[in-house]
């Protein structure tokens, strides 16, 4: 049984410049990706919006990107929206990628 309201959004932030085109504050969303049972790669806002009761599908996300500096240390924010406005925040810091 799923929730009671769909996911309408889902966004994901960093705290500081991810590269050039993506300044801290933007969202990282288009660049993330959720492995679902297909096996393929698709953006997280659209399988949330695909599977909205469902949020179990997206349990692992990631990235194919680097940032332009992979010695950063970022704090990871992420934000879900239902269809009744109710917002979920999250905040992951210690995230490095390589």
């Amino acid at each position: 049984m799923g929730s009671k309201y769909a996911v309408t959004n889902f966004e994901i932030f960093a705290d500081q410049d991810f590269n050039d085109t993506l300044p801290a504050g933007q969202s990282l969303s288009p660049i993330f990706y959720s492995k679902n049972a297909l096996s393929n790669p698709q953006n997280v806002l659209q399988t949330l919006l695909e599977y909205p009761n469902a949020p179990d599908l997206v349990s692992l996300i990631y990235t194919p990107y680097l940032p332009s500096d992979t010695s950063r240390i970022f704090t990871i924010t992420m934000r879900m929206t239902k269809e009744n406005g109710a917002i979920a925040e999250g905040k992951v810091s210690g995230v490095r990628f390589k």
